[in-house]
């Protein structure tokens, strides 16, 4: 593991968590992991029939956590791919930031699950 502050800053929680927060490097090579970012995931139908779909009550960024624990439970691996790359366009499913830089007051649904 390689230690370093964390990229997205909290103000002064960031401050004060600072000495114990790390970043992991990924993977070099393709291997089986704990968890994954399933942004770019695949995930197989008779998984989702065995372990069921995501979980409506999670906030959205730990569903990827909480699929990936389940299908471990279930008997699934989970691999990491480092071939396997998204390229992220905020605001272009909303239409928020996709044309202007300056910064604009974010709906309140954008913070939702």
């Amino acid at each position: 593991m390689v230690f370093s502050k964390c990229p997205h800053a909290l103000g002064i929680v960031s401050k004060l968590l600072a000495p114990w927060t790390y970043v992991s490097l990924p993977p070099l090579q393709a291997c089986s992991v704990e968890w994954a970012c399933t942004a770019s995931g695949i995930l197989r139908r008779t998984m989702l029939d065995q372990i069921g779909l995501l979980d409506e009550g999670l906030y959205t960024y730990f569903d990827d956590v909480d699929i990936c624990l389940r299908a471990r439970r279930a008997g699934w691996e989970t691999w990491f791919v480092p071939e396997s790359q998204v390229v992220h366009f905020k605001g272009a499913s909303t239409g928020i930031g996709s044309k202007r830089r300056e910064l604009k007051r974010q709906p309140r649904y954008w913070y939702q699950a």
